[in-house]
C-alpha cells in the first residue's frame, strides 16, 4: 500500500514539469531565428504597403478603382492570380486583394521553415537529443516551433495593420487584414507540425510543408477562377484569408476559424509526438535497397539522386506558374490600357512596348527570383548535410572538398537557369495560345525568353552570395535569404513606387530586368560577379574547418 500511495506526488511532479525548459529553449529559438523572423515581418509588410502606396497612385478616386475592380472580376486569369475584389472603392479593399495571397504564401513558407528547424531537423541531427537529456519536457520543442512561427505572424500582422492605418485606412479593416495574413501563416505552421511527425527527413518534412501551401494556392486558384466552383476556395486556408472580407464585410468569425484550425493542427501534433520515438516517424520509412545503384558512385550522382524529388517539383511549379501567367495576358490590353500610369508601371518592368509582351516579361523578374530561391536551397542543402555530420563522413573517404561542392554548385546553377527557361517558355506559350489574332505564339516567345536568358546572371549571383557565405561564415549562410528577399521586393515594387534607376538598378533583377539588357554592359559585369562569388565560395569551404 506504501507503494500506492508513493505514486502519487511521482505523478503531480511528472505533471508540474510539463513544458519544462519551454522559457530557455524559446528564448534560443528566437536568437536562432532572428534574422529569419525579422527578415520575414519586415518582407510582408513591405509588400502590402507598396501595393496600398502604388494602387492609390494608379487609381485615385472612387470611380477609377470600381472600374478596375470590375474588369479584375471579369478576368478569370487575374482571379486565379489574386482572387475576387471584395471592395473595389477603397485603397485598402483593392490592397486587400493584390497583397492577402503572396502574403500569404510567403509567410506559409517561412512558418514550415521554421517549424520543421524546431522539430524534425533537430531531431535528425541529435540536437533534440542533447536537450531532451536535460530536464526539458518532451512536448517543449514543439510548443518552441508554435511560439516561434507565433511570433513570427504576429509581428507581421502587427506591422501590416500599422502600416495601413497609417496609410489612412480603416482601422477593423485594417487590423482584419493583417489577422488574416498572420492567421493563415499560423494554419501552414499547424500543418507543418503534423508532417514534422509523420517522416523522418527534414528535406522531406520541410517540401511536403511547402507543398501544401502551393496546393493551398491552387486550391484557390481553381475555385475563384472557375464559375460554378466557388465553393473549392473554401478547402483552402489562403481561400480564408480573403473570405474574412477587410475592408468589406469584415467577418471577425473567419479569422476565429483560422486560430481554431492552427490549434487543432499543433494538437494533433502533440499527440502524434507523444506516441513516437526520438528521431522517428509515424510513417516507417522504407529499407530500400540491400546495395547501391550501379549510378551512385560518386558525389555528384549522389547529390543528383538527393536532389532529383526537389527539381521535378520545382520545375512542375513552374510548368504551372508559366501557364498562370501566360492565361493572364488575356485580355490585359484591355485591363491595362485603361490605366496609363500602370500601363507605364508595366513597360519600365518589362521593358517592352507592346503591354501584353510588356505584362509578360515583367513576370519573368518574379521566375527569376523564384528561381534563385531554388539555388539559394540547393547549396544551403550542403550546410545541412555538414551539420547534420554526412558530409564529414563523406570527405573521410577519398573524395575531395571539391568533389563534394562542386555538384552542389552545379546543380543550383543549372538548375535555376533551366526553371526560369521552363517557366518563362510555358507563359509565352500559353500567352501566344490564347492571345487574339493580332499576336501570334513567334511574336511572344522570343521577347520573353531573351528576357528569361537575360535575368539567369541575376539569380546566379544571388546562388553565389550563398556559396560565398556558406564557405565563408557557415553560420550566417540564413542571411543569403534575407539578401534574396531585399533585391527581390526591390527589383518588384520599387518601379511602382517610381524610384530612381540607379536605386533601382542595386537589384540585378531590375539592372537586368528586359530584353534590351542580354548581352549589355550590366549582363557581363554580374556574370563576371557571379563567376567570382562562386570561386570565393568554393575556395572558402576548401580552407576553412568542416562542421
Amino acid at each position: 500500500m506504501s507503494a500506492a500511495v508513493s505514486l502519487r506526488p511521482a505523478r503531480h511532479r511528472a505533471h508540474a514539469r510539463r513544458f519544462a525548459g519551454l522559457p530557455a529553449l524559446f528564448r534560443l529559438a528566437l536568437r536562432r531565428d532572428r534574422v529569419l523572423i525579422v527578415a520575414g515581418a519586415l518582407a510582408v509588410t513591405a509588400l502590402v504597403a507598396a501595393s496600398a502606396v502604388a494602387l492609390a497612385g494608379l487609381y485615385p478616386d472612387v470611380a477609377s478603382r470600381r472600374a478596375f475592380a470590375a474588369s479584375v472580376d471579369a478576368t478569370p486569369a487575374f482571379l486565379a492570380l489574386t482572387g475576387p475584389v471584395f471592395d473595389g472603392s477603397t485603397v485598402g479593399g483593392l490592397t486587400a486583394w493584390r497583397s492577402v495571397a503572396t502574403a500569404v504564401v510567403i509567410l506559409g513558407l517561412l512558418s514550415t521553415v521554421i517549424v520543421v528547424r524546431h522539430t524534425r531537423q533537430d531531431e535528425e541531427t541529435g540536437r533534440q537529443d542533447l536537450v531532451l537529456s536535460s530536464a526539458v519536457d518532451r512536448g517543449s520543442p514543439l510548443a518552441v516551433a508554435a511560439l516561434a512561427a507565433a511570433v513570427l505572424n504576429g509581428s507581421a500582422a502587427v506591422l501590416i495593420a500599422a502600416v495601413m492605418i497609417a496609410r489612412g485606412q480603416a482601422v477593423t479593416g485594417s487590423v482584419l487584414l493583417g489577422s488574416a495574413i498572420g492567421g493563415v501563416g499560423l494554419v501552414f505552421a499547424g500543418s507543418a507540425a503534423v508532417v514534422a511527425q509523420l517522416v523522418v527527413a527534414a528535406r522531406t518534412a520541410t517540401g511536403l510543408g511547402c507543398a501544401l501551401v502551393g496546393l493551398g494556392f491552387v486550391v484557390r486558384a481553381v475555385g475563384d477562377s472557375s464559375p460554378g466552383l466557388s465553393w473549392v476556395s473554401w478547402w483552402s486556408p489562403i481561400g480564408w484569408a480573403q473570405q474574412v472580407q477587410a475592408f468589406a464585410a469584415d467577418r471577425w468569425w473567419m479569422i476565429g476559424i483560422l486560430l481554431l484550425t492552427a490549434v487543432l493542427a499543433f494538437a494533433v501534433a502533440r499527440a502524434l509526438d507523444a506516441r513516437r520515438d526520438v528521431g522517428a516517424g509515424v510513417v516507417a520509412p522504407s529499407t530500400g535497397r540491400s546495395t547501391a545503384a550501379a549510378g551512385l558512385r560518386g558525389p555528384a550522382s549522389l547529390a543528383t539522386r538527393l536532389q532529383r524529388g526537389s527539381l521535378l517539383g520545382w520545375t512542375a511549379t513552374f510548368v504551372v506558374l508559366g501557364g498562370v501567367y501566360g492565361a493572364a495576358t488575356s485580355g490585359v490590353d484591355e485591363l491595362i490600357s485603361g490605366t496609363p500610369a500602370l500601363a507605364d508601371t508595366i513597360r519600365r518592368l518589362g521593358g517592352a512596348a507592346q503591354i501584353t509582351v510588356a505584362f509578360l516579361t515583367a513576370t519573368v523578374t518574379i521566375l527569376a527570383i523564384v528561381a534563385a530561391a531554388f539555388g539559394v536551397s540547393t547549396v544551403l542543402r550542403l550546410r545541412g548535410e555538414e551539420t547534420a555530420g554526412r558530409a564529414e563522413m563523406l570527405l573521410a573517404t577519398a573524395t575531395s572538398r571539391s568533389r563534394v561542392m562542386a555538384p552542389a554548385l552545379g546543380l543550383a546553377v543549372i538548375g535555376a537557369g533551366v526553371l526560369l527557361t521552363v517557366g518563362s517558355t510555358v507563359a509565352a506559350l500559353v500567352a501566344g495560345a490564347v492571345a487574339g489574332s493580332g499576336t501570334t505564339a513567334s511574336d511572344v516567345l522570343r521577347p520573353v525568353v531573351r528576357t528569361a536568358a537575360a535575368e539567369i546572371p541575376a539569380a546566379i549571383v544571388v546562388v553565389a552570395l550563398a556559396a560565398v557565405l556558406l564557405g565563408w561564415l557557415p553560420r550566417a549562410t540564413g542571411a543569403a535569404w534575407g539578401v534574396l528577399a531585399a533585391v527581390g521586393l526591390l527589383g518588384l515594387i520599387g518601379p511602382s513606387l517610381g524610384w530612381p534607376t540607379a536605386v533601382l538598378d542595386v537589384s540585378p533583377f531590375h539592372a537586368l530586368g528586359s530584353e534590351a539588357a542580354l548581352g549589355g554592359l550590366a549582363f557581363w559585369a554580374t556574370t563576371i560577379i557571379a563567376v567570382g562569388l562562386l570561386t570565393a565560395g568554393w575556395w572558402g569551404w576548401n580552407r576553412r574547418d568542416i562542421g
